[in-house]
């Protein structure tokens, strides 16, 4: 499993998960159930929707399987899905530049996804500290329809 660890600004409270050719700044429409979920999915790409509109820390494990994990270690686990033409994975907050978002090349094709969240109980009231954190698991695999796994009680 390849692991990355970054430091992503959740301007608007939002990371963005899509593919180098899906990077124009567009504002997601949310559902009632994207807000259950805490991420939307569109063909742009996986918006995770964050506690904080700070900092916070991001995960990316590219896996050759399904990790195997209990879903009693996370505060909340959503499957999804992320198609990536190119092959050229980028993260980044909403108002980061092209050239200093995390950029990773991977296989093109598709790609099962697990966002696990943690941290989720310590945000402070004012909503500016916390130790948040938002980890993506990806691994090849057909398309599938999201779904919430494990729900957070207060998310």
């Amino acid at each position: 499993m390849d692991n990355y660890s970054l430091s992503v600004f959740a301007d608007y409270n939002q990371i963005f998960v899509n593919d180098r050719s899906k990077v124009e700044l567009y504002f997601p429409v949310w559902s009632e159930m994207d807000y259950f979920a805490m991420l939307h999915n569109d063909a742009n790409g996986v918006v995770i929707s964050t506690l904080r509109n700070m900092e916070v820390e991001v995960f990316i494990n590219v896996c050759a399987e399904r990790p195997g994990m209990s879903n009693a270690d996370w505060d909340q686990v959503v499957e999804s899905y992320l198609f990536l033409p190119t092959g050229k994975l980028v993260v980044s907050g909403t108002t980061d530049f092209l050239q200093d978002s995390f950029q990773l090349d991977v296989p093109i094709g598709g790609y099962h996804m697990l966002v696990c969240f943690s941290g989720l109980n310590s945000i402070s009231e004012n909503g500016l500290d916390g130790n948040d954190q938002y980890h993506v698991f990806l691994w090849k695999g057909e398309r599938l329809i999201e779904n919430v796994i494990h729900k957070h009680r207060s998310a």
